[in-house]
């Protein structure tokens, strides 16, 4: 059995079809001897359902900016750790307001000599706010602050 595409299928049978009489029965056949059935598409289907086109589908699109640093405060060097020799980086959460100011400052990881210092200056900060199709909006951010080691005074 061939099968052709085209603007409608068409089915070729390889030979004639024996089909028995009126009331006659049906010699029984194996299974695996029986021919595949083929499913076709209605004639009378429009022909844009016969062969579908693809589509783009596009959602509503926002625009996101997100928050810009406008004032920073350096964290002054803690004496006890400038007196040690101790440097690294700190990393904080904040939640920027709509404002621009820093709403709330959450330590996350760091030495514990540069966290007071650190928490003060970054609560001073100010930012342009983020923004969400042109509105501002609050937003979260990750702070990151290395600490090199200072001279020993």
């Amino acid at each position: 059995m061939t099968v052709r595409r085209g603007p409608q299928p068409v089915v070729e049978d390889a030979g004639p079809v024996r089909r028995p009489a009126t009331g006659a029965s049906r010699p029984a056949r194996a299974p695996e001897a029986q021919a595949p059935q083929l499913a076709l598409a209605a004639p009378d289907l429009p022909s844009a359902l016969a062969k579908p086109t693809p589509t783009a589908v596009v959602g509503p699109v926002s625009r996101v900016v997100p928050a810009q640093l406008n004032h920073r405060v350096e964290p002054p060097y803690p004496d006890a750790a400038r007196r040690l020799g101790i440097s690294g980086k700190v990393v904080m959460k904040a939640t920027i307001t709509k404002a621009g100011t820093v709403g709330s400052v959450r330590w996350v990881s760091g030495n514990d000599m540069f966290r007071d210092t650190t928490l003060a200056a970054v609560k001073q900060w100010r930012y342009k706010p983020a923004s969400l199709n042109g509105q501002p909006v609050e937003s979260d951010l990750e702070i990151v602050l290395q600490f090199k080691g200072a001279p020993n005074q």
